[in-house]
């Protein structure tokens, strides 16, 4: 099956970011599977998860949705996370958004 690819624009220096307009259950699952692993619950039923958790899945979901960055499409990862901190921001903000499965609109 085909993907439709979706293009964003960052809000500071307008890099144009292309994502994936959907995942698949298998991808969705890796992604989440870092929240999975390592779970611990604690006194009074408590979720706690390690700081670098939230690092972990957010580099999945570049690594899983991102298809390039600035028309590169090698290295996403360290494209996305040495963008300023809003423009990182919106782009997460962005392919969360697919991995929620909400509807995310072309070119913003």
């Amino acid at each position: 099956m085909e993907r439709e690819i979706k293009k964003i624009i960052t809000p500071v220096d307008a890099i144009e970011v292309e994502i994936k307009s959907w995942v698949s259950g298998r991808e969705k699952r890796n992604i989440q599977s870092v929240f999975i692993n390592d779970v611990n619950v604690g006194e009074e039923g408590k979720v706690k998860i390690g700081g670098d958790k939230l690092a972990k899945y957010q580099d999945g979901l570049i690594e899983n949705i991102i298809v390039s960055v600035g028309g590169v499409k090698e290295k996403v990862l360290d494209l996305i996370l040495e963008m300023k901190s809003k423009d990182c921001d919106f782009v997460i903000n962005e392919i969360t958004e697919v991995v929620n499965d909400k509807e995310i609109d072309s070119e913003k």
